[in-house]
């Protein structure tokens, strides 16, 4: 059973706002290397000049996987706030346990987004 994305569109202008995408075989490999998971966000890089949200976990045979991504409007805590909601629906709908650290860059309001929403995980800043 696949995951259906989840969108945001703004409702007056029509304008995709969000969209969040989980592979369903990418899950499967989170299930395996829950512990810890690791949050970049890039700054406008794509050419609809939004911000991508990449959630991602190392394996026990150091390789990247990326789990899920977010397309955001912006680098705001309700942007934040949004997408760390759809990854906590995807740890729920799996029956995922909730990581154990969060690795991010100083990204202020994901920090305040994740002690908000998974307050029991511990936080690391990567430098």
């Amino acid at each position: 059973m696949g995951f259906k994305p989840q969108t945001y569109t703004n409702p007056k202008t029509k304008r995709l706002k969000r969209l969040f995408f989980a592979h369903p075989n990418s899950v499967e490999i989170y299930k395996k290397h829950l512990k810890v998971v690791l949050l970049d966000c890039t700054y406008k890089t794509n050419r609809f000049r939004m911000p991508l949200l990449n959630i991602y976990v190392v394996t026990s045979n150091c390789k990247t996987v990326q789990v899920a991504l977010c397309f955001l409007s912006g680098k705001k805590d309700l942007d934040y706030d949004w997408a760390i909601e759809k990854f906590g629906d995807v740890i729920t709908n799996n029956k995922i346990p909730e990581p154990d650290i969060w690795v991010t860059n100083r990204e202020l309001a994901l920090i305040n987004t994740l002690n908000y929403l998974f307050p029991k995980g511990d936080h690391l800043l990567c430098t």
